[in-house]
């Protein structure tokens, strides 16, 4: 019989923008839409849903930047596996 295996469950945060990047804050969320698209795309991560991830923030009283402490707390709340963070350092524009 083949077996099912389970896919890992992932909350993925909105990534911030470091000020030498020298852009704009819409940057991290078009960059955390970019991942959780490719992600998904995979189809090897069950990726939880934006708003859902920012209900239990919320609930947590939790605010980003999150600590490692507040990363196991999230995980462990939305039962998630991995919890994926990260922050725009650096922007270039490639020229055709």
């Amino acid at each position: 019989r083949a077996q099912l295996a389970r896919i890992p469950a992932v909350a993925v945060l909105d990534f911030g923008v470091l000020a030498e990047a020298r852009s704009s804050a819409i940057l991290g969320r078009n960059a955390t839409d970019a991942v959780v698209v490719e992600m998904g795309r995979t189809g090897k991560y069950d990726v939880t849903p934006r708003t859902q991830v920012n209900q239990q923030l919320a609930e947590l009283g939790l605010a980003i930047p999150l600590s490692n402490n507040g990363l196991q707390k999230l995980g462990q709340a939305l039962g998630v596996e991995q919890v994926v963070s990260g922050d725009v350092t650096n922007v270039a524009f490639m020229s055709n």
